[in-house]
């Protein structure tokens, strides 16, 4: 957790990190577009939405990713425990502090890395009946242990489309069209969500834009963390390098600003899924690949 000490407030750790992570933890900075319209529609509030309608007094729910608490803190009063994982130490430093400044009780913090069976052994089996993941990781089948056989579970998911022409501008562009087409991805999706028994009940797609001032403010929002440039087969992020990538950066730029100001568009996917048997043939019902 590194520069966060006891005497640390809440705010203070809140302001560090809304510096170095940005939206990417869901704070609002001098770098966040300064404009969005979404056309109607809450993108970003649809998890929370979904979790306003579901959750119930004796409700045990599981933040995926819970970052620094934002929307763990902001429904752990209404149910019976909250409990969030993340591999972040900074992150969860903010997360523990938000906890202790709102002097809530039912919340457990776990710190580890999803992929990691061990890190998921700490929280226990068949227990939560709700979780959820905002723009964090996938349910994995460690995971999908910790849900009680009638859970359920809500994901947002960024789109292959947020952003697609700013990384092609700069050289992070897949290589194949399948490698960014939602059909293909989706299908992906609901096979390894049907193996770890999840079907299926809410799909929604989201476009909406993002506006920046101009190449200093846009420049400002590709270096935060939230902007980690690159690919898989990149071998991982490669984040923005202002020798390498003030130029392309400029001529993405250049052919996107509008009267409103430079233009991005974003594109963000919300899954609502529920625990449930899978049965893949009606005729063989006791098939599973």
């Amino acid at each position: 957790m590194g520069k966060f000490t006891q005497a640390t407030t809440s705010e203070e750790i809140d302001a560090d990190l809304a510096e170095r992570y940005g939206d990417y933890a869901g704070f609002t900075t001098a770098a966040s577009p300064y404009l969005i319209e979404e056309y109607g529609e809450d993108s970003h509030g649809e998890v929370k939405r979904l979790l306003a309608r579901s959750i119930r007094r004796d409700s045990r729910i599981l933040d995926i990713g819970c970052g620094p608490g934002h929307t763990l803190c902001r429904f752990a009063p209404e149910v019976d425990e909250a409990w969030g994982i993340d591999e972040d130490e900074a992150l969860l430093a903010g997360a523990k502090a938000r906890v202790t400044a709102l002097g809530l009780s039912n919340v457990s913090l776990v710190h580890g890395n999803i992929e990691h069976e061990t890190d998921v052994a700490q929280l226990p089996d068949d227990y939560f009946d709700i979780a959820y993941c905002e723009s964090g990781p996938n349910l994995n089948a460690a995971l999908a242990r910790k849900l009680t056989n009638d859970a359920l579970f809500f994901q947002e998911i960024g789109g292959h489309y947020s952003g697609y022409q700013l990384h092609e501008v700069m050289g992070r562009k897949p290589y194949t069209y399948y490698a960014y087409g939602d059909d293909y991805n989706d299908q992906i999706l609901l096979s390894d969500m049907a193996a770890l028994d999840l079907v299926p009940i809410s799909v929604k797609h989201y476009f909406y834009d993002w506006y920046f001032r101009d190449v200093e403010h846009l420049e400002a929002h590709v270096k935060q963390v939230v902007w980690q440039l690159g690919d898989w087969r990149m071998g991982g992020p490669l984040p923005y390098d202002p020798v390498r990538d003030r130029t392309a950066l400029e001529l993405y730029a250049r052919y996107n600003t509008t009267a409103k100001g430079i233009r991005m568009q974003e594109h963000l996917r919300v899954f609502a899924w529920r625990r449930a048997r899978v049965h893949y043939y009606p005729a063989a019902p006791n098939f599973s690949p």
